[in-house]
């Protein structure tokens, strides 16, 4: 059975006014979100992208211009954002759930998480804890935790469709955030070594060139081989002109 790969990508909120804040802030002279969008769109391990907007319609519009395999949708909140995504890639039996202000993923990253959902349906980015940290109660110290237990969550969480489908359809669960959806999916979580260069811009420091950021114009790769233990599935994903990928018949 061959199954396709689509990556859904959330920008849900307004564009924020900082410039080191969200999606929209400026990173060599184009949103952050452009370079998170066109790596994923020219991802030989992605065939088909959707981008959820809430507001900002006409210019996530613009940044999708020739990508083929980009579809940008609008919702007003994250589970309607899901919800509208999941429809668009209905055709994937695998989702790469990215947060949009992580421009740095790669086909490392990517096919890390590949193969560590594919044991159990669904995998997160973390790095182990850089700090020592400590539980706190009436303003002092009461505990300290292992930090060997402790890891920090990135994106992005990949997860088959089904698992997303059927947390939509239990209004029960809290999916007003990523964090929600990892809070559902407990004990069924596995998770993979995410990257340090994998950040989201905090401040104005943050927004200086990454030594790994991408070309502007990044040439499609001609192969990229996926996990050779990525489930019980054998997935391809031939290119096309503009990004465009679909399924091997």
């Amino acid at each position: 059975m061959t199954e396709r790969v689509g990556a859904l990508l959330l920008a849900i909120g307004p564009a924020p006014e900082a410039a080191s804040d969200g999606p929209w802030a400026r990173l060599r002279g184009r949103p952050v979100l452009s370079w998170t969008l066109r790596t994923l769109a020219y991802s030989p391990l992605i065939s088909r992208v959707a981008l959820v907007v809430s507001d900002q319609l006409s210019r996530a519009r613009r940044l999708a211009a020739g990508l083929d395999s980009v579809a940008v949708l609008r919702a007003g909140a994250y589970r309607a954002g899901l919800a509208a995504g999941l429809g668009e890639l209905a055709d994937c039996g695998w989702l790469v759930l990215h947060d949009t202000a992580r421009p740095l993923v790669d086909d490392r990253l990517l096919r890390r998480g590949l193969q560590a959902a594919g044991a159990t349906g669904a995998a997160v980015a973390v790095l182990e804890a850089g700090e020592t940290v400590k539980r706190v109660a009436d303003g002092a110290v009461s505990e300290t935790l292992p930090r060997h237990e402790l890891r920090s969550v990135q994106s992005p969480l990949i997860l088959r469709s089904q698992l997303l489908r059927s947390a939509l359809n239990d209004h029960e669960i809290d999916l007003c955030d990523l964090a929600g959806l990892l809070a559902h999916l407990a004990g069924r979580l596995a998770i993979f070594d995410g990257s340090p260069d994998n950040r989201k811009p905090a401040a104005p420091s943050d927004l200086e060139v990454p030594k790994r950021l991408p070309a502007s114009e990044r040439t499609i790769p001609r192969r990229a081989p996926l996990p050779p233990n990525f489930g019980r599935s054998e997935l391809t994903t031939p290119r096309g002109q503009g990004g465009r990928r679909r399924a091997a018949r």
